[in-house]
């Protein structure tokens, strides 16, 4: 019993030793275990430090710095919050919760933070460097150089801020100024501690054709940093562009460097996976695809190095060499057009050509017929007339019309002219059966002779760091939705999916044109957009629809995904269908709509390419929370056919989407590419 009241006074003592201790002396117990990297028991310290005085502001702080140590961005922001109201003139903590927005990617909140902290003092080198850092996310190149000149200015001999204005200046395109700030960094850094401006220095060597200067940077930076940087596995794709630039580049292999910065791609798809995270690592992807338009090129392969420097464009608009070969390659291409003496070709899709002249036997009379094929030609399509009567045709020599037939033989007589007068004409005979009535003929049953793979691409944007552009809440449970009835129910596989949720722009661009580039044509890729979308009135007064991703700045359309972005990504790609379904505000003005007949039997609909887009509406606001995504998921979830084509799974809710939401749903052709009238099929299991 005595031991027991022994026990219990020692206690006792004991709790009124800790409660005797100070704030001052529990907070050094707490700062010890922060340099020990104890986080854990420095939180624990400070939660006792918070018991004994709720008002001990560096209690709050030392939580903050606890917290961003430990990638917990989302509390260390609420311990500076708190901090900020006990001290709310504090630099260094506007600038420690800037940090924290930015890991987040709140670059808005971020810049704010940092803008505060230069206000509160103006000397201060690293708050500038911050602030450029939130410039270049905003695409706004010429005050973040300002920034880092600022940086320079304050700080002569630190060699990052020379790195970061180095870095913007590449992203203007300015890459004279970009290698001297690269030197500049690399002469200061006398203990060879950075080798940021050692790697970086050599993009603009290359994008310059400086290439024997470019192999002797790679060979300085091998010899003083070693093990470093470009040994990181999240980089082998862009030491294996290096190393194949520097070494065949300069002795002008370009058959090799081609191969080997093919190689450099496929490495980048395999460990970047769903595209860019931040806009240097897309830069470094840009400037990959720079090179291989400048090899494609010298190896007399035009359209190839076209396609490589329009979707390199995609990702950066300043980027003057690539301007200039575009330009440089389109003249070469009308040069080409105007020496043009050869006649266009012909090519029938529909009805396919059995004989010579073309003959389809015993139609019905006053069925409707399509006529529909290409007309190619190097120097492009003047005119394309059936019986002396214009039809329609897209860029690429596409055409596509509907005839009467009439009793007897029905002779249409198709002739094209390119741009040179240079004409062919080709005649298809079609004969109708007298005693046949028009009637649609019986469907044979649906048989596809492929084994196609489906691929997809699911985006759902959110969160944006912009304030003046609202978050979302419905569309990554929409994405769910879809994603979640085509792998079960239908043949996506999850492998073959990428899902971005809450992507920057150049995290978008690049899945795209990734997954596009590597689809063959016994594939099929669908792209599902949930997220919001803007209409733009151009100064011609023509209105064009753009994509918003969550790192885009209202009315900054350089920010946005634009149409002709969206096109180029999927523009040269050889999969046989890609269809894009986008919920977003005025999505169906992201491209223009042209006149489309009934849907044809499926394994008619699946022969020929096509690139679709399905829109929620026109020129329209949608709602956040998605009636268009319910509607479109229970019509494929309620399909019981094998296949079963876009257009037939639309016509299948349209209606009654209409009469709920009073908006029209959008399906038509993306213009400008490879679509010859065919339809996406889904196929279930």
């Amino acid at each position: 019993m005595i031991r027991k009241y022994i026990l219990l006074f020692l206690s006792v003592c004991l709790s009124v030793a800790l409660h005797a201790q100070t704030a001052d002396q529990v907070y050094a117990q707490a700062q010890k275990a922060f340099d020990a990297k104890n986080y854990k028991e420095c939180l624990k310290q400070l939660d006792r430090v918070n018991k004994i005085d709720p008002n001990y502001a560096n209690a709050f702080f030392l939580a903050g710095l606890t917290y961003t140590a430990m990638k917990d961005f989302r509390w260390a922001i609420e311990e500076y919050n708190a901090f900020i109201k006990l001290v709310p003139n504090d630099p260094g903590a506007f600038y420690n919760r800037g940090y924290n927005y930015n890991e987040l990617r709140k670059f808005d909140s971020a810049w704010y933070d940092y803008d505060k902290a230069i206000r509160l003092n103006p000397n201060e080198a690293a708050f500038y460097y911050a602030r450029g850092a939130c410039y270049a996310n905003f695409s706004e190149y010429d005050s973040a150089i300002l920034d880092y000149t600022r940086n320079i200015t304050l700080a002569p001999t630190n060699p990052a801020g020379y790195v970061g204005r180095g870095n913007v200046y590449i992203l203007k395109g300015n890459y004279d100024k970009s290698i001297a700030d690269f030197y500049k960094s690399t002469e200061l850094d006398v203990n060879r501690t950075s080798p940021f401006a050692a790697v970086n220095i050599l993009e603009p060597l290359l994008r310059m054709e400086k290439f024997a200067e470019a192999a002797k940077a790679y060979e300085f930076y091998k010899q003083n940093y070693k093990g470093s940087y470009l040994d990181m596995k999240n980089l082998a794709y862009y030491k294996k562009f290096i190393e194949v630039a520097v070494q065949f580049l300069p002795v002008k292999d370009y058959t090799r460097a081609w191969n080997g910065f093919v190689e450099a791609e496929n490495l980048y798809n395999a460990v970047v996976g769903n595209g860019a995270t931040e806009v240097y690592e897309s830069r470094r992807y840009g400037t990959i695809l720079a090179m291989m338009g400048y090899v494609a090129e010298k190896l007399n392969d035009t359209e190839t190095a076209l396609q490589v420097y329009n979707q390199a464009m995609v990702l950066n608009k300043n980027q003057p060499e690539i301007n200039a070969a575009i330009d440089r390659l389109t003249k070469k291409k009308e040069i080409v057009a105007q020496n043009d003496n050869t006649d266009p070709v012909i090519k029938m899709l529909e009805p396919a050509p059995t004989r010579a002249i073309g003959v389809d036997d015993d139609k019905p009379v006053g069925v409707s017929q399509r006529l529909r094929g290409q007309v190619i030609d190097p120097g492009g399509i003047k005119s394309i007339r059936i019986n002396n009567k214009p039809v329609k045709f897209e860029e690429n020599g596409y055409f596509d019309t509907v005839v009467t037939i009439g009793a007897g033989v029905n002779v249409f007589t198709i002739v094209a002219t390119d741009r040179q007068a240079n004409t062919v004409s080709e005649t298809i005979q079609i004969n109708s059966g007298k005693d046949k009535p028009a009637s649609t003929p019986n469907k044979p049953a649906v048989t596809i002779d492929y084994s196609p793979v489906y691929h997809a691409i699911f985006i759902a944007e959110t969160e944006y760091s912009d304030p003046k552009i609202p978050s979302l809440n419905g569309p990554v449970l929409d994405m769910r939705k879809v994603y979640n009835t085509l792998t079960n129910n239908y043949n996506f596989l999850p492998q073959n999916t990428d899902t971005l949720v809450n992507a920057p722009r150049s995290a978008i661009l690049d899945a795209i044109i990734n997954k596009a580039n590597s689809l063959g044509e016994n594939d099929n890729l669908f792209i599902f957009y949930a997220g919001h979308g803007e209409l733009v009135k151009q100064p011609d007064n023509s209105e064009e629809g753009f994509l918003v991703p969550v790192d885009a700045r209202k009315n900054s359309f350089t920010s946005y995904i634009s149409s002709d972005d969206l096109m180029r990504t999927i523009k040269y790609s050889k999969a046989r269908h890609i269809l894009f379904v986008a919920d977003a505000c005025f999505a169906g003005s992201l491209f223009r709509e042209i006149q489309k007949d009934a849907p044809l039997m499926v394994a008619e609909a699946y022969k020929d390419k096509s690139r679709k887009l399905l829109a929620s509406g026109n020129r329209t606001v949608v709602p956040d929370q998605s009636e268009f995504i319910e509607y479109f998921r229970l019509a494929l979830q309620e399909n019981r056919e094998k296949y079963i084509t876009a257009e037939q799974l639309i016509d299948s809710f349209k209606n009654q989407y209409k009469e709920a939401t009073k908006l029209l749903l959008q399906y038509f052709p993306i213009k400008n590419v490879e679509d010859f009238g065919g339809q996406f099929v889904f196929k279930r299991r």
